[in-house]
């Protein structure tokens, strides 16, 4: 009977373990006018699955026009350099809230990456971005 508890208990931290995610980079922006130059969200030391959570926010402005933020996530796979754009597009008034999770394969020694493009309408409403790589 201690036996069967035993190789119970270690199926199950084994298996528990296989599903582990563990945070490799937490990055938050806040208030924020302008571009965000290129940057390295993390360089993975072998290639795998990662998960590439995004979550902006467009702050409610008083002004007229509409204001523009758009991140890009870049990363390179087994095959070729890849990126995505991730918007958060407001109007006036409005506050706007955007998330995205992107499931990735990375490439050892490739840097995943991401940059802001910032567009401010007569309001230039600032944004925050919070974003996690997670590894899987």
């Amino acid at each position: 009977m201690r036996r069967v508890r035993l190789t119970l208990l270690l199926m199950i931290l084994l298996l528990g373990s296989a599903w582990a995610l563990t945070v490799v980079r937490n990055l938050a922006y806040v208030n924020q006018t302008a571009n965000i130059a290129l940057i390295t969200l993390y360089t993975p030391t072998v290639t795998g699955l990662y998960e590439i959570n995004f979550y902006g926010r467009l702050h409610a402005c008083t002004g007229v026009g509409d204001t523009n933020a758009t991140a890009t996530l870049l990363w390179t796979d087994t095959i070729s350099a890849q990126s995505t754009p991730m918007a958060m597009n407001g109007y006036s008034g409005t506050g706007v809230a955007a998330r995205f999770t992107y499931p990735i394969v990375a490439s050892a020694g490739a840097p995943i990456q991401f940059q802001v493009v910032y567009t401010p309408g007569t309001d230039a409403c600032p944004y925050d971005l919070n974003i996690d790589v997670v590894k899987e």
